[in-house]
């Protein structure tokens, strides 16, 4: 008896484990789900798109000029707060150590820049903060005469929604 019951587990052992297997059939299937796109998972193009520009900021027109601009809610954290409705960005880190030690070195340079923080833990240091975006606009165009040294990134616009 106890021979049988081995032999009937062995068995059920065996076909669990060869039911279980992945055949080249299922590959097959999956590789041609995905070619077809029509996988639930995939981005349409488009929607990437809009998603990428919304993270570098898009490119607008603001006093005839081409300008990123990026409009997101942050949080001022060094210096008293500012009732600017936009700023100049021209450093972004992810370390707050990174974002001050800028910062200080704009104020060495005669700059009142401040340091933001948005929802995804990056901070941007405003170099000078302005009411409309034309005077921001207007204050990219001149940067090379305003700030004599390498900037980190591509200075662009940030806008806070009122």
């Amino acid at each position: 008896m106890n021979k049988n019951i081995v032999i009937l587990s062995a068995l059920i052992l065996a076909f669990t484990t060869i039911s279980c297997k992945t055949t080249e059939k299922n590959y097959r299937t999956a590789y041609e789900v995905a070619k077809t796109g029509n996988d639930r998972t995939m981005v349409d193009a488009s929607i990437e798109k809009k998603i990428l520009e919304e993270e570098k900021g898009i490119l607008t027109e603001v006093a005839g000029d081409s300008v990123r601009v990026k409009t997101e809610y942050v949080t001022i954290v060094d210096t008293q707060q500012s009732k600017d409705f936009c700023g100049v960005v021209v450093g972004s880190f992810k370390q707050i150590f990174n974002a001050r030690s800028f910062r200080k070195r704009l104020i060495d340079k005669g700059f009142n820049s401040y340091v933001v923080q948005d929802a995804h833990q990056q901070y941007y240091v405003i170099i000078k903060g302005f009411e409309t975006k034309e005077l921001a606009s207007d204050f990219i165009k001149n940067i090379k005469k305003n700030v004599q040294f390498p900037l980190p990134i591509e200075p662009f616009i940030l806008v806070t929604p009122k």
